[in-house]
């Protein structure tokens, strides 16, 4: 791909040195990923941001942050993996949701006025 995209994410981004995190300055998402708006229409900014300076992703991968921040397009922070390892190294790192704090939990549904099915 182009410079021109190269520097369109460098511009949307808050970059520093390649040890440190990159947060996205522009639009975000409900979940605070960034999201980009280019050739192939909208899509994360993390995703965009590894074609860009890594290259092509192979069909099932997802993008994994190795910092855990979802705004980071740094290319150094991003690796790309299958759905199963992206989860397991959200669970080594204690970000996954567990009890009452997983959407899906009774506790959960409960707070929400649901009725169990």
């Amino acid at each position: 791909m182009s410079e021109t995209h190269s520097e369109r994410v460098r511009a949307s981004g808050d970059v520093g040195d390649d040890d440190e995190c990159w947060p996205w300055k522009a639009g975000k998402d409900d979940e605070d990923y960034g999201v980009y708006s280019g050739p192939d229409g909208v899509e994360r900014a993390t995703r965009y941001a590894y074609k860009i300076f890594k290259g092509d992703l192979d069909e099932g991968d997802v993008i994994m942050h190795t910092c855990n921040n979802p705004e980071c397009v740094n290319p150094a922070h991003l690796k790309a993996v299958s759905q199963a390892e992206n989860m397991a190294h959200k669970a080594e790192s204690g970000r996954a949701a567990k009890g009452a704090d997983n959407g899906n939990s009774k506790e959960a549904r409960r707070r929400r006025g649901e009725t169990n099915p």
